[in-house]
């Protein structure tokens, strides 16, 4: 079954994890803003990171639909931190008649802060492309995210 695959959850708590999982099973495509903006810009796009993540997604948005139209399911990887955002997400496919599959990866606290130690290591080194997550950024997040509501997520990873 075609559908769009939504993946939820905080900053390093293994969306991407999840994600190529998923793409593993079949006819699925990832579709993730971090690698669009990681791939064009530094990391360090300060006050236009919002600006420039906003037409990331919206240009995903779109991809989404023509890999729809051949048959292949997106899987949009970007973490929908916000009520808004998720609704905004159901709304833009409810309105092609385009269902959806909600997964919310949530691991215990140590998990992600281990998650956060790696990536980090492995960024410094070079290994990686993903974020740097300082504290700040850590802080900023944390305070960003929305927990969804009992019964909206499909799918729980935990």
């Amino acid at each position: 079954m075609v559908r769009a695959e939504l993946i939820c959850g905080k900053i390093a708590c293994g969306k991407t994890t999840v994600a190529e999982k998923l793409r593993d099973e079949g006819r699925r495509v990832i579709l993730s803003v971090d690698e669009i903006t990681l791939s064009l810009f530094d990391e360090n796009l300060g006050d236009q990171h919002e600006i420039i993540c906003a037409r990331a997604q919206g240009y995903l948005f779109e991809m989404s639909l023509k890999l729809i139209e051949k048959g292949v399911s997106p899987i949009l990887d970007w973490g929908f931190w916000t009520k808004k955002s998720r609704d905004e997400a159901e709304a833009f496919f409810a309105s092609r008649n385009i269902p959806v599959r909600w997964h919310y990866v949530c691991p215990a606290e140590r998990e992600r802060l281990k998650r956060i130690d790696k990536r980090n290591a492995l960024s410094k080194e070079g290994k990686t492309q993903a974020y740097f997550v300082t504290d700040a950024i850590f802080q900023k997040c944390e305070e960003l995210f929305e927990t969804p509501e009992d019964g909206r997520m499909d799918v729980i990873h935990d």
